[in-house]
């Protein structure tokens, strides 16, 4: 799990930007072409990322990137 924001963006910028499905306009889950990124970008909002995200950011790479 990241440790502090300058971790999350420097995976962020590993992954989510370089992954086809990154967009960052959706409101919902739902609309999200990336539920990870989403979460993500909803866990800088609230402070926490669900238990499924944190096991897919424990990886150096998203295995969920195309």
């Amino acid at each position: 799990m990241f440790s502090n924001t300058t971790e999350a963006m420097s995976w962020q910028e590993r992954n989510c930007y370089k992954c086809k499905q990154y967009e960052s306009e959706s409101e919902t889950i739902d609309q999200a072409k990336c539920p990870t990124a989403f979460e993500i970008d909803l866990g800088y909002i609230i402070g926490e990322l669900p238990s499924k995200t944190k096991k897919i950011i424990n990886k150096k790479f998203c295995t969920l990137r195309k």
